[in-house]
């Protein structure tokens, strides 16, 4: 499924948190599931609980730096035949981050591909968003 890197955020029992390498909307996430599976119906309970409190957690630590104005939540499996959750950040507005603007073009619509940030960038979003998740209550996952 997912290889193990530095875009591990937080690892919950049934969830991992992941920093996606696509910023083309900044702070975007996504929650793998620990073990293979492929359908998202086959969840047992305790992983369709955890991935709900999961999402909150990633949501409140996202908005801390980056004050999204929307949310959008996926299950997709296109291409990654196993069960993962995408959180895309919306922004009604342009935001500055460190310099380079962003600009959500496809606001009030289907999210698409954009520009991408510069690497200072990118990893200025990884570092502040490792700090945040760290300072997230995350309750029953510590």
């Amino acid at each position: 499924c997912f290889p193990e890197n530095e875009t591990v955020l937080k690892t919950f029992r049934w969830w991992q948190a992941r920093f996606n390498y696509r910023q083309d909307y900044p702070g975007k996430v996504f929650l793998a599931l620990r073990r293979h599976e492929e359908d998202v119906l086959a969840l047992t309970p305790g992983e369709r609980e955890e991935v709900w409190q999961a999402a909150r957690s990633m949501r409140e630590a996202v908005g801390s730096i980056l004050h999204p104005d929307w949310w959008n939540y996926m299950f997709l499996g296109n291409l990654d035949r196993h069960v993962h959750l995408h959180m895309i950040p919306r922004y009604a507005t342009p935001r500055t981050i460190e310099g380079w603007e962003f600009r959500d073009h496809h606001w009030g619509g289907l999210h698409a591909g954009q520009e991408e940030p510069p690497a200072e960038v990118y990893a200025w979003l990884l570092a502040h968003l490792k700090d945040a998740v760290g300072k997230v209550d995350m309750g029953v996952f510590r």
